[in-house]
């Protein structure tokens, strides 16, 4: 693996493995260059063809205390469609807000048989006033909650790898 340790205009510096640095053109590369980059280098007819080495690119994402690099649109869709149940926390890593995600669920759906249970055991034919207001604010808040919550996060602009930053737990 070599490295991208100087970029000047048009130039490139390149340090190998061997130690030796090679200067190359800038449109050599393919991709978006920055120093410190990690790339495969291969020679084919005494010319250098650049890979991005993608293993050593995922790990060079800078690492930021309490926050984790997600692919925002996987996690913004996995939010907006799944996100009353936590599937977006578990695909971040978060497991542990995706167990909470999952718990408020629970906590909700036996909010909701309450008040069914009270409206059932009394005679009550009003589904938009008093118990039934309070079922239908309830389940739809929660879930009008998740959408904006997940509307937000795909509009969060994106880094050049397209990911965004969110908080870790």
């Amino acid at each position: 693996m070599a490295k991208i340790i100087k970029i000047d205009n048009t130039q490139v510096l390149v340090g190998m493995d061997d130690g030796s640095v090679i200067e190359v053109s800038s449109t050599e590369f393919n991709f978006d260059l920055h120093v410190g980059l990690v790339v495969d280098v291969h020679t084919h007819d005494d010319k250098y063809i650049f890979s991005q080495n993608l293993q050593a690119f995922k790990e060079s994402e800078p690492e930021i205390q309490g926050k984790i690099y997600v692919n925002k649109t996987a996690y913004g869709l996995l939010y907006f469609f799944t996100g009353s149940i936590g599937v977006h926390e578990f695909y971040a890593g978060n497991p542990k807000k995706g167990f909470l995600w999952i718990l408020s669920l629970i906590v909700l759906i036996i909010v909701l048989i309450t008040l069914i249970c009270q409206i059932i055991s009394s005679d009550y034919d009003e589904p938009n006033t008093g118990l039934g207001l309070a079922i239908n604010i309830t389940l739809y808040g929660y879930i009008i909650v998740t959408k904006i919550f997940a509307i937000i996060t795909l509009c969060k602009t994106p880094n050049k790898n397209g990911n965004i930053l969110i908080s870790k737990w």
